[in-house]
């Protein structure tokens, strides 16, 4: 039962915890709002992480893929509606959407994390509520197992 909470509490660490490593080809970096401001919705719905990777010069990180994610449903729906459409923005808003010391905080605090994470941090209260979800899991599931 310990080795079970251990390993995922190990697993748990290791995926909120990311280094920073970057690209090899610095010679043309460039930011991804930039990159997607020429781009037309449709060739921007087709594209990848990988995509964005070989455009920017940058590596893509998790938060990089999470605000891609977000940004294609959400033009998708604007597409459906038939509103005009601005990518780069979205990605941008999206980017920042995601606080790993509020999800830290919900995590490990719970409620209180949650509150501090809303009083504190500008886009916090999100990822502490995901944080919450998380750690709620990993009680039901040693419980049950």
């Amino acid at each position: 039962m310990k080795a079970i909470i251990s390993t995922l509490f190990t697993l748990a660490l290791i995926i909120c915890v990311s280094t920073d490593t970057f690209a090899i080809n610095s010679a043309q970096k460039e930011s991804a709002t930039s990159v997607l401001e020429d781009m037309t919705p449709q060739d921007f719905l087709q594209m990848e992480a990988k995509d964005l990777q070989k455009m920017t010069g940058k590596k893509v990180r998790l938060k990089d893929r999470y605000a891609l994610a977000m940004t294609k449903h959400l033009v998708k729906k604007q597409l459906k509606k038939g509103e005009e459409v601005n990518i780069s923005e979205e990605f941008k808003e999206n980017k920042n959407g995601f606080s790993v010391v509020g999800f830290l905080l919900g995590f490990f605090l719970s409620f209180l994390g949650a509150l501090l994470a809303w009083i504190f941090l500008k886009d916090g209260l999100k990822s502490a509520l995901i944080g919450m979800l998380c750690s709620a899991l990993i009680v039901i599931l040693s419980i049950v197992v």
